[in-house]
C-alpha cells in the first residue's frame, strides 16, 4: 500500500512540474517531419506502405528511407507506435492514433542514417488500424515481424540494429508489445519510451499490471532503455528500481509541458542525449549476441540470404556450442553470396560453413529470365564449396526450403513459372541441383525442400520466409549435419 501511494504522488508530483515547464509553441523546429505520399519509397521520403496482403485493405505502415539511403547500404531501422487516438489536452496536444501522426524517430534520426518505420496496431476483423490499444495482439506483433523482414530483405534495414520507440500508447507498447514473448524480444537492439512506461500504472487492457509487466522486462536481456517523460521521469525510475531487472536504462526529464513527440523536432538537451545514446548504442556490440569463442570452440559461419539472416544460427551456436557467425544477407543470390565470400566468410577463418541460397536465384520475373539460372546456379555453388574447403572449412550443403505458391504469386508473376513447367518444377530443379554439387564434391547435403514441405504452408506467412518454429527446425537439421562433420557430440533433441 505504501509504495502505491508513493507512486501516486510521485505521478501527482511530476505532472504539477510538467505544467510549470515551457510549451513546444515556444522552441521553433528546426525539423519538419516530411509530407506524406503514395508513391514508391525513395531517399528522403516518407510514403504511405502497404504488406503485400494487405494492400486492398486499411491496413498500413508507413516508410522512411533517409536521405542518404542507396541500394546496397546497410541502415539501422527505428520501428515506432503511436499514441492513442482521440487525444487532446488543454495545451493542444493532439494524437491520432495513426502511423503517421508519429514524429520520434524522424527527429531522433534528423532523417538520416536511419530507415524510419512507422506500425500501425491492427484490428484483424476489419483489417484496419485499430486507432486506441493494441487491436488483435498476435495480429499485431506479426504484422511487426513481417515489416521489419521487409524492411531487412528490401531496403537494406540491419536486423542486428532495430531499435524500438514509441510515445504514450506507443512507450507502453515497448514493453507490452516488444517484451510479449521470447522471439519477438529478440528483433530489438534497444527501446526508447517516450511518457509512459509498462507497467508503472494498470490500465485497462489486460495483463497492465506491475507483475505483468515486470515478467515482461525479464526478457530485456541487457538490452538498453533510454526511458524518457515530460517534466519528471521519477516515479518510473523507481518502478524500474523496484522490478529488480537488471538492464542498462537511462533516463531523461523532457522540458516540456506538453504531451507531445513533437519535442524531438527541436534542439534540446534532451533530443541531444537521446542521439547521443543512440550512437553509443549502435556502436557497442549488441545485448545478448554469440560471445567470442574462446580457444576450444569451433567457429560456424552460416552463408546465405534473408532466411539465413533471420536467426537460426544462434540457435545452431545454442545447440552445438560452437561461435556461430550470421553471414545472411537478404535478397542475396549466389552471386552476390560469391562477391562476397572473401570477407563475409573466408576471413573468418570457420572450421565450418553452411551454405543456403537458391530462393532469389530461381525468382523469374521476366518469362525465361531467371535472376541466377540453373546452370550458373549450380557453377556458383561448386566455386563456393571450393572456396571454402581450399581455406580449410567443412562445408553442409542446404537445399533452398520450400515455397508456397498462393502467397508467393502474389509478388511474382505466375505465368512465368507455367511457362516453366509451374512453381513445383522450377524449384525441384534447384533442389536437385543442390543435391547434384554435394554428391559431386562429396559434401554433406541437408533436404529442406521435402523435410519442412508438410509444415512449411502453416509457419510462413508469405510462402518464403519462415517463422521461429521454422527457423528452429531449420537449425535443428543443420545442427545435426555440423555435429557430424566437425565430429562434435549431437545436439539433443
Amino acid at each position: 500500500m505504501k509504495k502505491s501511494l508513493l507512486l501516486g504522488a510521485c505521478l501527482l508530483l511530476g505532472g504539477a512540474a510538467a505544467a510549470e515547464l515551457p510549451d513546444l509553441s515556444s522552441i521553433a523546429p528546426d525539423l519538419i517531419v516530411p509530407p506524406l505520399t503514395a508513391g514508391a519509397p525513395a531517399a528522403g521520403a516518407r510514403v504511405k506502405h502497404f504488406l503485400p496482403e494487405f494492400k486492398d485493405t486499411q491496413l498500413y505502415h508507413v516508410l522512411y528511407l533517409p536521405t542518404d539511403w542507396k541500394p546496397g547500404a546497410r541502415f539501422p531501422v527505428i520501428v515506432e507506435y503511436a499514441g492513442n487516438g482521440n487525444y487532446s489536452n488543454k495545451f493542444g496536444d493532439i494524437s491520432t492514433g495513426v502511423p503517421e501522426g508519429s514524429q520520434l524517430g524522424y527527429g531522433i534520426s534528423a532523417g538520416t542514417n536511419c530507415i524510419w518505420l512507422c506500425l500501425p496496431y491492427v484490428d484483424a476483423r476489419e483489417k484496419k488500424i485499430a486507432t486506441q490499444w493494441w487491436g488483435d495482439v498476435e495480429a499485431t506483433l506479426a504484422y511487426c515481424r513481417q515489416a521489419i523482414r521487409m524492411v531487412c530483405d528490401q531496403f537494406g534495414g540491419d536486423p542486428d540494429a532495430v531499435i524500438l520507440c514509441g510515445f504514450s500508447r506507443g512507450a507502453i507498447a515497448c514493453g507490452y508489445l516488444g517484451l510479449h514473448d521470447d522471439d519477438t524480444a529478440k528483433l530489438w537492439r534497444a527501446f526508447i519510451p517516450y511518457s509512459h512506461y509498462d507497467g508503472v500504472r494498470t490500465w485497462k487492457h489486460p495483463a497492465s499490471d506491475a507483475a505483468s509487466a515486470v515478467a515482461r522486462m525479464q526478457r530485456l536481456h541487457g538490452r538498453p532503455s533510454f526511458v524518457c517523460q515530460e517534466g519528471s521521469v521519477e516515479s518510473t525510475k523507481q518502478f524500474i528500481a523496484a522490478s529488480g531487472v537488471q538492464a542498462p536504462f537511462t533516463f531523461q526529464a523532457v522540458p516540456f509541458r506538453n504531451h507531445n513527440d513533437g519535442w524531438t523536432l527541436r534542439d534540446s538537451p534532451a533530443r541531444q542525449a537521446v542521439r547521443a545514446w543512440l550512437r553509443d548504442v549502435l556502436r557497442a556490440p549488441p545485448a545478448g549476441v554469440t560471445p567470442a569463442p574462446a580457444a576450444h570452440k569451433k567457429t560456424v559461419v552460416c552463408f546465405g540470404d534473408s532466411i539465413t539472416h533471420l536467426g537460426y544460427p544462434q540457435l545452431i551456436a545454442n545447440q552445438l556450442g560452437v561461435r556461430a557467425i550470421n553471414a545472411g544477407v537478404g535478397g542475396n543470390t549466389t552471386k552476390a553470396g560469391l562477391a562476397r565470400i572473401e570477407k563475409d566468410v573466408l576471413a573468418l577463418h570457420p572450421d565450418a560453413v553452411t551454405i543456403l541460397f537458391g530462393t532469389n536465384d530461381s525468382v523469374l520475373d521476366r518469362p525465361k529470365t531467371y535472376k541466377v539460372s540453373p546452370q550458373q546456379y549450380e557453377a556458383n555453388l561448386t566455386e563456393m564449396v571450393t572456396h571454402c574447403r581450399q581455406a580449410g572449412a567443412q562445408v553442409v550443403l542446404a537445399t533452398l526450403p520450400p515455397i508456397v505458391a498462393g502467397p508467393y504469386f502474389t509478388r511474382h508473376p505466375k505465368a512465368n513459372y507455367d511457362a516453366e513447367g509451374g512453381l513445383d518444377s522450377v524449384l525441384a530443379n534447384y533442389q536437385a541441383i543442390a543435391q547434384r554439387v554435394g554428391k559431386k564434391l562429396s559434401v554433406t547435403v541437408v533436404d529442406l525442400q521435402n523435410t519442412l514441405a508438410q509444415d512449411w504452408p502453416q509457419h510462413s506467412r508469405d510462402g518464403v520466409h519462415p517463422d521461429a518454429e521454422m527457423s528452429r527446425q531449420i537449425a535443428a537439421q543443420l545442427a545435426v549435419a555440423l555435429a557430424q562433420v566437425l565430429a562434435l557430440p549431437s545436439p539433443a533433441k
